[in-house]
Order: C-alpha cells, then sequence, then structure tokens
C-alpha cells in the first residue's frame, strides 16, 4: 500500500513543481524537493518501525494492525487546501 500511494505522489509532486515555478526558481525548487524526498526515504521505515513497536507494545498483537489502519486511513484522509497560485506568462508590452 506505502508502495502505491509513493507511485501516485511522486509524479503528482513534480508536476506541482514544473507548473508552479519557473527559471530561476524552478533550479532552486528542484533540488530542495530532492533533498525533502531523500530524507523521507531514509526516514520513512525507521518512523514506521518505531510506530509500529509503539503500538504492538501498547496494543498487544490482536488490535495493533486494525489500529495501524485507523491511524493511516486518519493521517491521508485530510482535505487538501488548493491555495497555489497559477504560474503567470509576462507579456512584454
Amino acid at each position: 500500500m506505502q508502495g502505491i500511494g509513493g507511485a501516485m505522489v511522486l509524479p503528482t509532486t513534480l508536476s506541482l513543481i514544473n507548473a508552479t515555478f519557473r527559471g530561476r526558481d524552478s533550479g532552486i525548487a528542484f533540488p530542495i524537493w530532492g533533498s525533502t524526498i531523500g530524507g523521507m526515504v531514509a526516514m520513512g521505515p525507521l518512523l514506521g518501525g518505531l510506530a509500529h513497536h509503539l503500538l504492538l507494545l501498547a496494543l498487544g498483537v490482536r488490535h495493533q494492525r486494525a489500529a495501524g489502519l485507523l491511524v493511516s486511513l486518519r493521517l491521508t484522509s485530510r482535505p487538501v487546501q488548493r491555495e497555489y497560485a497559477p504560474a503567470t506568462a509576462a507579456v512584454a508590452g
């Protein structure tokens, strides 16, 4: 499930960056995006393992899977705020 979500998020974020930033700003935005993705690739398994371990200790084996599913659904079901400004082209006049 996490792989499917990641496969859907990566192209979407790249498209948003490409549509939002132009010129020099694009040259800054893409390396920041790459650094963030690289950091999250490293941190994701660590934080996921920690959450799994803490749920297992707190709830036991029986309820751990259901709790993990509920937490995942809650984190992914937030509404998306659409407050971005579309890229505009400069018109020479």
